[in-house]
């Protein structure tokens, strides 16, 4: 299987970081920090542009995944692990 490229990883990291279910997790990190303070105030607003933002790196990162060229048929593969 072929490494996959530092955009792919990128892409990917991003989508992780974005995803609305770890809001609660920023909101505990971020607590009384200015960051923090507007996520409390904004919460709607914050987590619609979360979503936003996660559908599009995932989408973005699948799409980079999905184009690489698939292995040939005599090509050997490498080992997972």
């Amino acid at each position: 299987m072929p490494e996959r490229s530092f955009a792919e990883k990128v892409l990917l990291a991003a989508a992780f970081l974005a995803c609305p279910c770890h809001f609660p997790i920023y909101f505990a990190l971020l607590g009384g920090t200015a960051l923090g303070v507007y996520f409390t105030d904004h919460p709607v607003w914050v987590f619609g542009i979360m979503t936003g933002l996660f559908a599009g790196f995932l989408a973005w990162g699948m799409r980079l995944v999905r184009s690489r060229p698939a292995p040939s048929a005599g090509e050997p593969q490498e080992p997972r692990g």
